[in-house]
């Protein structure tokens, strides 16, 4: 048997769900979701990729379809890190 304490807690949850389907379905009615990309405020397509180290596209053929990945990383500032030590190291003496 739940306590009131339950019962209260799971009316409030199921408000609280209520609330946020509505602002859901309210934010789609407003904001639609563009299925043409021409329609995009902007795109930038796959072969117009800049050349870095930390963007790589592979393209991968089956025997049916063709799948394209895109994987991309942050680049770790070494040369930050070394400008602190050394001005840490220079501080010291």
């Amino acid at each position: 048997m739940l306590s009131q304490t339950d019962t209260t807690a799971q009316e409030a949850r199921s408000k609280l769900f209520q609330i946020f389907r509505y602002a859901q379905a309210f934010n789609h009615l407003q904001n639609p979701v563009q299925q043409d990309v021409e329609k995009q405020s902007w795109s930038l397509w796959l072969n117009n990729l800049p050349v870095h180290s930390c963007i790589r596209l592979g393209i991968s053929s089956g025997e049916e379809d063709t799948t394209s990945s895109l994987s991309t990383h942050q680049q770790t500032r070494l040369s930050d890190n070394r400008k602190a030590a050394e001005s840490g190291s220079d501080n010291l003496s």
